[in-house]
């Protein structure tokens, strides 16, 4: 293995072996000019280019889910950009504030300071009537929102793969029909309940 603060670290000892051949024959061409030697050189720069390709990715790869880009990306990513993502020193109003701790407080601060305050209003709202709360959970309607997913993005807070969805979808859209009525009407019910409590 090559390891070198200035070589990524898919960079492995094939990938410098190819390297080498190839400044070979780049400078076995420029010093005959032969046509022979610039095809030579020309391969030799094809395949090295296609073996960096290939450790990059199998670099990046992770094993347990090859949907997901592995922790040794964003470690490079982070060697390289030669930034962090809290600065060592944050301002807020004039304040300073060098400890993680004060640092989050400011943050929050800053945060709570984005909303407004809360509304006061005493308006009686009916939603029996509102044609925009008819959700559709159709069968159908579950299935093209599953054909549709992103398979390249990322799992969500449940950890199911968004290939496993997809690919799937013929025989989960019927069951998560089911539990998303359940679930919706659970709420009604619930919200009609506690409003008549408060009424």
């Amino acid at each position: 293995t090559v390891t070198d603060k200035d070589q990524p670290p898919w960079f492995d000892s094939d990938t410098y072996q190819m390297c080498l051949k190839k400044k070979r024959l780049h400078a076995k061409f420029k010093q005959t000019g032969c046509a022979e030697d610039y095809l030579k050189f020309s391969e030799c720069r094809v395949n090295f280019k296609n073996l960096v390709k290939e450790k990059m990715i199998s670099n990046f790869n992770d094993d347990e889910d090859p949907a997901l880009i592995s922790k040794k990306f964003w470690t490079h990513v982070k060697s390289t950009s030669k930034s962090s993502r809290i600065p060592g020193t944050v301002n807020y109003n004039g304040r300073f504030r060098n400890n993680p701790t004060d640092q989050a407080k400011l943050f929050n601060e800053y945060f709570e300071g984005q909303f407004s305050d809360a509304s006061s209003y005493n308006i009686n709202i009916d939603y029996t009537n509102d044609s925009v709360n008819d959700i559709d959970f159709s069968i159908g309607r579950i299935r093209k929102i599953l054909k549709d997913i992103n398979v390249n993005k990322a799992a969500g807070p449940d950890r199911i793969n968004g290939k496993v969805l997809k690919n799937c979808r013929e025989g989960i859209a019927y069951p998560l029909s089911c539990l998303f009525k359940i679930s919706y009407n659970t709420i009604q019910n619930l919200l009609n309940y506690f409003t008549t409590l408060l009424t």
